[in-house]
């Protein structure tokens, strides 16, 4: 659980560093975007 914690994490600040966004939207668009991903492999388009 800690692992998965850490990783999950250094992927919101990455992705907050790299967008120059606060964490919180960092993790939102994380989020969509995994969303977005089940659904193009769910057959949505």
């Amino acid at each position: 659980m800690e692992l998965k914690m850490k990783k999950a994490f250094n992927e919101v600040l990455q992705c907050s560093e790299r967008q120059n966004i606060d964490m919180r939207r960092a993790a939102l668009t994380i989020a969509v975007q995994r969303v977005v991903a089940a659904m193009k492999l769910g057959g949505w388009h």
